[in-house]
């Protein structure tokens, strides 16, 4: 009976060492769950959301519950993967034990160029460099810094996946990316602001290339550099051009460019300027051979119309220039004038997606007879995300163009395998759902209606937002980023601990 006695003693001690608020956690019924099972509650809680803030912000937030869900959060590495700027504290890389990385490094804020800025980006390129060898998937926001890039070069990386790298740097410099040995083949290569004829990549596996020259500070492609580029891209599938890809050359100089670039397994290929297209794009379409291309993608966000229609009939000379084009998806308030010679180019478009509609458009594809003869004859789905009509009040023609639209090139056999239209799901004519309306209208067609959400998304994963922003960002006078910098300061020097 001593022992049991000591036993009490020894309890009734503990117990009275705790705060009230660790008796109630320790009394709350959550408490009695293993510690397997609310391991796997917080993984389930971090993959809730694949935002970047979410998943730096999560671990931290469920580790300050109380000491037995710190202990818990601690013990679980898959929480600890995502390692950011201001999360390179030692504690939080070796709670991730020998997990794949996700590294996500920003340095735009800093100034390289001063002391204090070098030594920061130093201390950072330290800290994350023994690490690099486990990262899956790495993302570099770096204005002017050429440390981590000039790191890279002698890193093996068995597990890279994805790589993004945004900078504006000299385009003539020499770098490279971390190789991998085989075992997790680099699929994803997004680039800004570098130039690729000085970077012998491993890009054998390289399924998916975002290229972006930057709209001012890079200078366009010469033809050498284009071709070479290009070279050892043996699996890539898709292609996301950006920004001013080439120079312009004369119209004495076309057949020169003609198929310049060969990707034999290309099928989906997004061109996207933040400047009119106009003549440049029917030019980077002739410099390319995409004889396996099923998904054109055509966007840019000025305010503005796609192009001069008397620079349009250059794109009619395509034809026919991509055999297996199935798909267009005109991210664009794009000039009537232009569907024409669009139709022309590429003949054989089954799914047409404009995201955005005007008035104009429907009714050049209706009036001009653009669905005549070799027009776009094998289309058979139309998708409308949104209208830019010229006044609220007309708005209410959009049920009636687009079934007169329809009707018209089924009747006339100028359209006969047309079936469905798509609209967005929050498409409005005056305040009002235009799907009801327009599934009513098309009935007797035989015509299917459907309300879509992800008109938009598609865009997004094909060209990331989060990518396309990398280091757009204008810097702001003031000191409103000191506490930022104060965090970034803190990860970076802290050896205490996470917290």
């Amino acid at each position: 009976m001593q022992p049991r006695r000591t036993s009490k003693r020894l309890q009734s001690k503990a117990l009275a060492t705790l705060t009230d608020a660790e008796i109630r956690n320790q009394e709350a019924p959550i408490s009695t769950l293993p510690p397997e099972l609310l391991s796997t509650i917080f993984e389930i809680g971090l993959g809730h959301s694949s935002d970047l803030q979410h998943k730096t912000s999560f671990p931290r937030t469920v580790a300050h519950v109380s000491r037995r869900w710190r202990e818990v959060a601690l013990a679980t590495s898959a929480l600890w993967t995502t390692v950011t700027t201001h999360t390179l504290y030692p504690s939080w890389l070796q709670s991730s034990g020998n997990r794949s990385l996700d590294v996500h490094l920003d340095l735009t804020e800093i100034e390289s160029n001063t002391h204090i800025g070098s030594t920061r980006v130093r201390v950072i390129t330290e800290a994350v460099t023994p690490h690099l060898h486990r990262m899956q998937f790495f993302t570099l926001f770096d204005r002017n810094s050429y440390l981590l890039i000039n790191a890279l070069t002698h890193l093996a990386c068995s597990r890279v996946e994805r790589v993004w790298i945004s900078t504006v740097v000299d385009p003539d410099i020499a770098w490279t990316l971390p190789r991998s040995n085989g075992t997790a083949p680099l699929k994803e290569l997004r680039v800004s602001g570098l130039g690729m004829d000085q970077c012998p990549l491993p890009l054998g596996d390289v399924t998916t290339f975002h290229f972006r020259v930057c709209e001012t500070g890079q200078e366009s492609l010469r033809d050498h550099q284009l071709s070479g580029m290009f070279t050892g891209f043996d699996a890539l599938t898709t292609l996301v051009l950006e920004g001013p890809i080439i120079e312009d050359y004369d119209d004495d100089e076309w057949s020169d460019y003609k198929d310049l670039v060969h990707l034999p397994l290309v099928t989906t290929l997004a061109v996207v300027r933040s400047v009119p297209l106009d003549i440049s794009l029917a030019q980077l379409l002739n410099t390319l051979r995409l004889p396996a291309l099923h998904t054109l993608v055509i966007h840019y966000e000025e305010e503005d119309t796609l192009g001069e229609a008397t620079n349009a009939s250059q794109l009619e000379g395509l034809s026919p220039k991509f055999p297996a084009l199935r798909t267009l998806e005109l991210h664009a308030v794009t000039n009537p004038s232009f569907l024409k010679p669009f139709m022309h180019a590429f003949p054989d478009v089954t799914a047409l997606v404009m995201p955005t509609a005007t008035r104009e458009m429907l009714l050049m594809m209706h009036i001009a007879g653009s669905w005549s003869g070799e027009s776009w004859r094998r289309l058979r789905t139309l998708t409308i995300g949104g209208l830019r009509y010229p006044s609220r009040e007309q708005e209410y023609q959009f049920v009636d163009d687009v079934s007169t639209l329809i009707k018209s090139a089924k009747d006339n056999g100028r359209c006969p395998e047309f079936e469905s239209v798509r609209i967005g799901e929050k498409l409005r004519a005056r305040g009002r759902p235009v799907g009801d309306a327009l599934r009513y209208s098309l009935v007797s067609a035989g015509v299917d209606v459907e309300e879509v959400s992800d008109i938009e998304e598609r865009f997004e994963r094909l060209v990331p937002e989060a990518f396309r922003e990398l280091g757009e960002e204008e810097e702001e006078d003031g000191d409103d980023d000191d506490d930022d910098d104060d965090d970034e300061e803190d990860a970076v020097y802290s050896h205490a601990g996470i917290w």
